[in-house]
């Protein structure tokens, strides 16, 4: 059994998780967005001092995450809120 710290290290670029993982940049970009994947717990800039650096991930740590029993459950509870927060807001303008 290989691990995949030993393809690439701890950390990997999008490029490089893509594949190990099947999910693609969007997705991922969508995933930290969404406080899924947290900033120094999951990734890191590559650069901390550039904002605009590229993201290196935590391999381990990002398919712990991705992997957790819960993870869909909490998604289709934090989509169904961000939609009804949409509502109340439409309401609101429509007043």
């Amino acid at each position: 059994f290989l691990a995949m710290s030993d393809l690439f290290g701890r950390f990997a670029t999008t490029r490089q998780i893509e594949p190990l993982i099947g999910i693609k940049e969007k997705t991922l970009y969508r995933l930290r967005l969404n406080g899924v994947l947290v900033k120094g717990k999951h990734y890191r800039l590559k650069n901390p001092l550039n904002p605009k650096s590229h993201i290196l991930y935590d391999v381990e740590a990002v398919i712990a995450e991705l992997t957790r029993a819960d993870l869909e459950e909490r998604l289709i509870e934090k989509d169904k809120l961000e939609k009804k927060q949409k509502k109340i807001t439409k309401k609101e303008f429509v007043a």
